[in-house]
């Protein structure tokens, strides 16, 4: 039986651990071509080589913070030059900072939407654009179940992105 994802070109943010980690294993797994992407440089090095060993594809490392938008379409454009085209993209990255609201600062607020939200939005507008140029392709936006369970501060940042990706299929083209 063929593999699911067979060539299919796929980048992954958040994927030096966790939920991301676990994607990006499983699409290696169903044979794609995975970029795997994280902010810690190095982080993933010794694990990309051994998942592309094990599953028999390739799975590249990069890193880039994907709030500097400049990196991400940097990073997104080499892909798409190298590949000839985007398949998926699995938006996983994420921030939340555990403290009740009184206790957080701005700077963590500002953060949380930089990394839930803006980045999302700015990922998903450059991406939609490549794929668009080879017929379409796959967005996967994740976010946290704290948008409708509550979490002090980080609920109305994982709100903020359930809404977006509620809205991202009526307006994307």
């Amino acid at each position: 039986m063929g593999r699911f994802l067979e060539n299919k070109v796929c980048i992954i943010t958040g994927a030096a651990q966790g939920i991301g980690k676990s994607i990006a294993e499983r699409f290696a797994g169903d044979g794609a071509i995975v970029y795997a992407c994280d902010r810690q440089e190095g982080s993933m090095d010794v694990w990309v080589k051994q998942c592309a060993a094990v599953q028999d594809t390739r799975v590249i490392p990069l890193y880039f913070d994907v709030t500097d938008a400049a990196a991400v379409k940097s990073a997104f454009m080499s892909i798409f030059k190298r590949e000839g085209r985007i398949d998926v993209l699995v938006n996983n990255a994420g921030v939340v900072f555990n403290k009740k609201i009184g206790m957080i600062v701005r700077p963590e607020t500002e953060l949380m939407f930089r990394v839930n939200v803006i980045a999302v939005i700015e990922m998903v507008q450059l991406v939609s654009r490549l794929m668009a140029r080879n017929g379409g392709g796959s967005i996967v936006n994740i976010a946290s179940v704290t948008a409708v369970l509550g979490s002090d501060c980080f609920n109305s940042a994982a709100a903020s992105c359930i809404v977006l990706i509620l809205g991202i299929p009526l307006h994307l083209f």
